[in-house]
């Protein structure tokens, strides 16, 4: 979890245990999303398909607006929930969505 005043990112890493497809992993999320998503979108990057929403929650009876995105890679997925308390801040969770890179690690001797 990463945490500021207003704005809390929580991350969850998943590792493709039973070795499906990007595609069937894609399918089984959008699948299981929130059917009051808006704001949907979905694109295959270089290594990864990002797909992103958003939802209008509420926390303690109050608005709590999110952003949710799904990085599926070959080998392993990034979860990512973002809560805001301001609407303006929108504009930056979606761009710390899109900043999701999947890089090759590189292993020494």
């Amino acid at each position: 979890m990463l945490w500021r005043p207003n704005f809390t990112i929580w991350i969850n890493i998943w590792k493709n245990t039973h070795n499906q497809s990007i595609e069937s992993r894609l399918k089984r999320i959008v699948a299981d999303a929130s059917p009051n998503r808006f704001n949907e979108t979905s694109e295959f990057k270089d290594r990864f398909h990002l797909f992103t929403y958003r939802l209008g929650e509420e926390s303690d009876e109050e608005p709590a607006p999110s952003y949710y995105g799904h990085a599926i890679g070959p080998n392993d997925s990034v979860q990512l929930a973002i809560y805001f308390d301001d609407l303006n801040d929108a504009n930056t969770a979606s761009e710390i969505l899109e900043s999701i890179r999947f890089e090759t690690a590189v292993h020494g001797n």
